[in-house]
């Protein structure tokens, strides 16, 4: 399986060039997408499969960086909370849904999808870390796991730890059945 990541941006503009979208994804039972989003964008606005698209809604925090400034955030929550009536979301990934990446990805890996599209706002942090820890720990692929290590992409280490720990824990459950 390949991985691409790219940013909400340049999702945009694919989606302006009507005839690119069914060129570059010709077979699209053989493509998959997670989106990662922090605007609470819950839509995927290319026709796909549904079983092929999974979306998730999380800022781009470590965990340690949260919980260092989680009163400051907390507050200026609530005032955007007053101002524009939707509470932003500043909790970092939960293993909850790291869990559910490991799902989508091994049902996408058992489905022989070819490519792999990971997606978030700026394509540099959220995405580059679920593209590294799917090649490190699922695919096992060490060529594509150096190729989301560079210094272009700033790795949200704790993305790639809840989705290593996840992933562990879903093989140690598979060995005991």
């Amino acid at each position: 399986m390949n991985i691409r990541v790219f940013s909400q941006e340049f999702l945009i503009k694919l989606m302006s060039h009507k005839g690119t979208v069914k060129q570059w994804f010709s077979n699209p039972e053989k493509v998959a997408f997670i989106r990662i989003s922090s605007s609470g964008l819950n839509d995927f606005p290319i026709e796909f499969p549904d079983e092929n698209i999974a979306i998730f809604d999380f800022p781009d925090w470590e965990e340690e960086e949260y919980l260092k400034n989680k009163e400051d955030l907390e507050r200026q929550a609530d005032r955007i909370e007053d101002i524009m009536g939707i509470r932003p979301r500043y909790l970092p990934i939960s293993d909850e849904e790291a869990k559910e990446i490991v799902k989508f990805v091994l049902s996408m890996k058992e489905k022989r999808i070819e490519t792999l599209y990971v997606h978030c706002d700026a394509g540099k942090s959220r995405s580059p870390s679920v593209a590294y820890a799917v090649a490190k720990y699922i695919l096992e692929d060490e060529q594509l796991t150096e190729y989301f290590d560079m210094p272009f992409y700033n790795l949200n280490q704790t993305v790639i730890k809840k989705i290593k720990k996840a992933y562990r824990g879903k093989n140690n459950d598979n060995k005991e059945k």
